[in-house]
């Protein structure tokens, strides 16, 4: 029964095939261009999602005001311009953790360039992990902060902070670029004319990069796999530092950043009524714009729902005006015994038909718009992406189904009211 309907259905298509592709048309385009906005929604949504788990965006610094070259409005600002140079000790920076219950982590991350003491005899083509480095001075906190472990070898020792020992911690990748017959522990690597001791060896992390980044991590410089760390000491005394600019806090991924800023901004506040001391996050340079860029996505998707819906009021409209024309037919089927459920649903399985194939023909526009998007994203610098998930052609294909059912139930209906002998009056 129902073959012989989808048959017939068929047969009705074929009869009206200009009207027919009219609205095939109208809802494929519709369908692409909803899955394309669900698809950069979906893509954008995630992006924000990875960034907040990465180390850069789990970040709180607080910097004293004498090491602030210009006054940036984006960065919260605590007492007068005026400040007594100040020392940021560890044990200071582990009492505002106690106090801040949002406050996970608590360290330091120095930076140090570290070129080889043999420089000069290395050839203008040699790879990056044989030329000068950026090192990181590191406290306790850091390591847990970034959620990397030691894979072979052990972490710095109390000993090792306390004299500012040169001993260094290398990234798996690294180790495995600069010893690739062994795994490098105990070795003796020289920066700075000055020999370091590898204790240990990280256990290489990638976390959620996706294949292609991964490559692309491995041969960057700045990747932690990849990184050099130092006890914070060390670094403090190679660089003849007498004090420390800044202090940098984290939050785990789970736990509100702008509560954790509120919550050191109260602290700072009581220990520093008079001085001016800078608190600077991610929120301050990517906050506003992330919000915006939403706002805009959601418009844009409103707008590509409202023209879906214009699109199966198309099919409304075809299958009333095809109902009238059909008038005589279904007032002959009615005379011959066919029920108000048999025309209800020759109706209803035609305008689904129209859906179905609106839906196959969205999906094929979806997959070609998206590949030509992606490959004009592509050649700009730019963290967007275009790779069509399965969820959005999904998303769009039901949206599609629901809003083709709904709109093909009130044709049906009016045809269940169709009179034989109003229609033989007619004629």
């Amino acid at each position: 029964m129902l073959l012989d309907q989808l048959i017939l259905a068929k047969n009705r298509i074929k009869d009206r095939l200009q009207e027919s592709l009219m609205v095939i048309i109208g809802l494929g385009f519709g369908i692409a261009v909803v899955s394309i906005v669900i698809t950069v929604v979906y893509n954008f949504n995630n992006m924000i999602n990875q960034e907040s788990e990465s180390e850069w965006y789990r970040n709180i610094f607080v910097i004293p005001s004498e090491y602030m070259y210009n006054n940036d409005s984006s960065i919260q600002k605590i007492g007068n311009l005026d400040s007594p140079k100040i020392n940021f000790s560890m044990g200071y920076m582990e009492e505002i953790k106690k106090f801040c219950p949002t406050i996970d982590f608590a360290f330091y991350r120095l930076w140090i360039n570290l070129e080889p003491s043999n420089f000069e005899e290395y050839s203008e083509n040699r790879p990056w992990w044989e030329s000068s480095l950026s090192g990181i001075g590191i406290s306790e906190d850091y390591l847990k902060f970034l959620g990397m472990e030691i894979d072979k070898g052990s972490f710095f020792s109390q000993e090792d902070f306390e004299n500012g020992s040169n001993v260094i911690i290398i990234g798996g990748n690294l180790a495995h670029k600069l010893f690739p017959n062994g795994n490098g522990l105990g070795k003796v690597l020289s920066y700075n004319n000055l020999d370091y001791t590898i204790v240990g060896i990280l256990k290489v992390d990638y976390g959620t990069a996706s294949p292609s980044e991964i490559e692309d991590l491995k041969e960057s410089p700045w990747d932690n796999n990849n990184g050099i760390m130092l006890p914070y000491t060390n670094v403090i005394n190679v660089n003849e530092w007498n004090t420390i600019d800044q202090m940098t806090f984290g939050v785990s991924s789970n736990k509100d950043l702008k509560k954790g800023v509120k919550e050191i901004s109260t602290y700072l506040k009581r220990d520093f009524p008079n001085n001016e001391v800078y608190i600077e996050s991610s929120l301050d340079w990517s906050g506003n714009d992330e919000e915006t860029f939403i706002k805009v996505l959601y418009v844009i998707g409103l707008i590509a729902f409202i023209c879906l819906i214009i699109a199966t009021l198309n099919n409304l409209n075809l299958m009333l005006a095809r109902v009238l024309r059909q008038k005589k037919g279904l007032g002959i089927s009615i005379s011959l015994g066919a029920t108000k459920r048999d025309i209800f649903t020759s109706v209803f399985i035609e305008s689904a038909l129209l859906g179905v194939l609106g839906g196959i023909l969205g999906i094929l526009l979806s997959i070609i718009f998206g590949a030509v998007i992606g490959n004009i994203i592509s050649s700009f610098d730019t963290w967007a992406s275009m790779d069509l998930s399965i969820v959005s052609i999904f998303a769009s294909l039901i949206l599609s189904l629901i809003l083709t059912i709904i709109f093909s139930i009130y044709p049906g209906i009016e045809a269940t009211r169709i009179s034989p002998s109003m229609v033989l009056r007619e004629e």
